[in-house]
């Protein structure tokens, strides 16, 4: 079914934002990822916005750049973005940051919070990469180790 179709049922249907928001919560799981999910520190010089978690994420936010644009972070738990697995080639829940200091995206396991918080200060810092972004396209697949 096209999103718009699903969109227009929902809607037509009488079913409210309470009810969707507990169908989600029961097939992302939200209670489990409650307790998994680890607390982040972040630096206090930083902007930080909490936004939704659009595009079957976890956990959505973003860190302004001071050239004016966002650093993009998320938590992708179900590999629907990406896919970050451990040394066993299980695949792991991942935090993904975009535009990451190389220009591309870097991809950390969730528990690795001080490689997060390393990577999204490299990229704050670095003037070396464009800023694009095409949600329509926001595929990729990496393989990574822990950093």
């Amino acid at each position: 079914m096209h999103k718009d179709a699903f969109i227009k049922l929902v809607k037509e249907s009488g079913i409210g934002h309470w009810m969707l928001t507990e169908a989600c919560a029961d097939v992302f799981e939200w209670e489990k990822w409650c307790q998994e999910i680890p607390y982040i520190s972040f630096p206090a010089h930083w902007q930080v916005r909490i936004i939704p978690p659009y595009a079957a994420t976890i956990v959505r936010f973003q860190v302004k750049h001071p050239k004016g644009y966002d650093i993009s972070i998320c938590l992708d738990c179900y590999s629907h973005l990406g896919y970050c697995e451990d040394r066993n080639r299980n695949p792991i829940p991942y935090w993904e940051v975009y535009t990451a200091a190389n220009g591309d995206t870097a991809r950390f396991a969730m528990n690795d919070t001080k490689g997060l918080i390393a990577e999204i200060e490299l990229a704050l810092i670095s003037s070396s990469f464009l800023y694009t972004i095409d949600y329509t396209t926001h595929l990729w697949m990496v393989v990574l180790g822990e950093r």
